[in-house]
């Protein structure tokens, strides 16, 4: 009977192995994202870094984009959310390099970054979109096939993959299912696929967040590498200071999320903050835990270093002169 207990349980939560071993070509224009937003300035500010190492070479221009998407990214495979019947492959990160290449080969040429513009023709972009001989595919490695969208909602709770906004998260009935989930416990699945369709079904669907481009510029700058913490981490930091921003009258939109101003506006509001930095090094990546650390420490310290020349500069440069029974102070 024990036994007929665990295998069922097996069979509750357990997502199926898919059949692929290595990396898979497929056209970026057909995968679905496990995000509902992106940083859209942070995928430009990708394609012209691109643009920036190629040297006004376009056939270097051309050799990195096919490097950058042959890197595979992680993936699932399973049912629509969207469209019943039909199958799709979902990425599970790398949604702004995904979506930095999908703009480059499937945007309207006019509209891509001028540095790109100059590397790559209107022609070269639609032969590396469409035309058999020259087309650039994204790789995925895909490590789960699951087979109805029930068992692929369980897989992504279990998992912890898919980012959806606060209003969605913590919606009743998707809590309630996405915590049963968790404790392995019987859920509500209908309500887990109705939050998860809030994910865009292809890349070109990304919402735009100022905050998340905001939030990737500032840890980036302050010399945090985000691969060390858990996905997310930039959306997840966001909601945790958005409303201490709000307080002091600092509003992110899409022209000002990678102004110095806004940059060390986070940058107070992260490594300032113990709270915080303690919410940052629990988020770490199983096996990064003391890189994590070391990193968040050595950023940390940086910061109260550079405010505290600064606050003494600002000191001495309002100071007045004073004398007295003209001795100088």
């Amino acid at each position: 009977m024990l036994s007929v207990l665990l295998t069922c349980a097996m069979l509750f939560v357990a997502p199926h192995p898919a059949r692929a071993q290595g990396p898979e070509p497929i056209d970026v224009s057909a995968v679905a994202a496990t995000q509902a937003e992106a940083g859209h300035e942070a995928v430009t500010s990708m394609m012209n870094f691109w643009a920036s190492k190629a040297k006004g070479d376009p056939v270097a221009f051309e050799r990195q984009l096919r490097e950058v998407a042959a890197r595979p990214f992680p993936a699932i495979s399973g049912p629509s959310l969207w469209n019943p019947g039909e199958r799709r492959v979902y990425i599970l990160d790398g949604h702004h390099r995904a979506s930095a290449i999908h703009r480059l080969l499937h945007d309207d040429h006019a509209s891509l970054p001028k540095a790109v513009r100059d590397l790559m023709s209107p022609q070269a972009q639609k032969d590396f979109a469409a035309n058999p001989e020259k087309k650039i595919p994204i790789h995925v490695k895909l490590d789960r096939s699951y087979p109805d969208p029930h068992d692929m909602v369980r897989g992504l709770v279990i998992r912890g993959y898919g980012q959806l906004p606060a209003a969605i998260r913590n919606n009743p009935e998707f809590a309630k299912a996405y915590a049963a989930v968790r404790d392995g416990k019987p859920a509500d699945t209908a309500a887990l696929i109705a939050g998860y369709k809030n994910m865009a079904p292809y890349l070109k669907d990304l919402r735009d967040s100022p905050m998340r481009t905001a939030m990737g510029n500032a840890l980036y700058r302050a010399g945090i590498d985000t691969d060390l913490m858990v996905s997310y981490i930039e959306f997840l930091t966001a909601e945790r200071i958005e409303k201490e921003l709000a307080g002091r009258g600092i509003k992110v939109t899409k022209d000002n999320a990678t102004s110095p101003e806004i940059t060390a506006a986070i940058q107070a509001a992260i490594l300032g903050d113990k709270a915080t930095m303690e919410f940052l090094v629990g988020s770490s990546r199983p096996g990064k835990e003391t890189a994590n650390a070391e990193q968040l420490r050595k950023a940390a310290e940086k910061f109260a270093n550079e405010n505290a020349a600064a606050a003494l500069k600002k000191s001495l440069e309002m100071k007045p002169a004073s004398h007295e029974l003209g001795c100088p102070i």
